[in-house]
C-alpha cells in the first residue's frame, strides 16, 4: 500500500507514476479539500492501526486514455484517473474532436 501525503493534486500524480499497478493507495488529506483523500491527517494513526490489522476496504477507481492525433498520426497518449482536460493552447484554432468509449464512437 501507498500512503499518500498531500491533496488530490498529489494523489492524481502518484497514480500517474503507478501506471495502473494495482497497489492501493491511502490518501492523507493535508490540505482542506481533499474529494480523493481517505483519511484527514489527525486520523492517520488509527488508519495506520487498522491496515496493519487488515481491517479497511478498496475502492476501484477507473482510468481514462487520452491520445493526441493530428492527420492520422498518433502525437502523444496519456491516462488519468479523475479527467482529462482539453485546452487550445496558447494559440487560438478551431479543434477538431472524436470521442469514443472503448473504440465506439460517442461524438464528433
Amino acid at each position: 500500500m501507498v500512503f499518500v501525503l498531500g491533496g488530490d493534486g498529489t494523489i492524481l500524480r502518484v497514480a500517474r507514476e503507478l501506471k495502473g499497478a494495482e497497489t492501493p493507495m491511502l490518501g492523507i488529506n493535508l490540505g482542506s479539500l481533499g474529494f480523493l483523500t481517505s483519511v484527514r491527517s489527525e486520523e492517520l494513526p488509527a488508519a495506520t492501526r487498522k491496515i496493519l490489522q487488515g481491517e479497511y476496504e478498496t475502492s476501484d477507481r477507473f482510468t481514462i486514455q487520452t491520445t493526441l492525433s493530428r492527420d492520422g498520426r498518433k502525437l502523444d497518449t496519456h491516462s488519468a484517473l479523475n479527467e482529462a482536460v482539453i485546452s487550445r493552447g496558447a494559440s487560438s484554432r478551431i479543434v477538431r474532436l472524436r470521442v469514443s468509449i472503448d473504440g465506439v464512437l460517442l461524438t464528433e
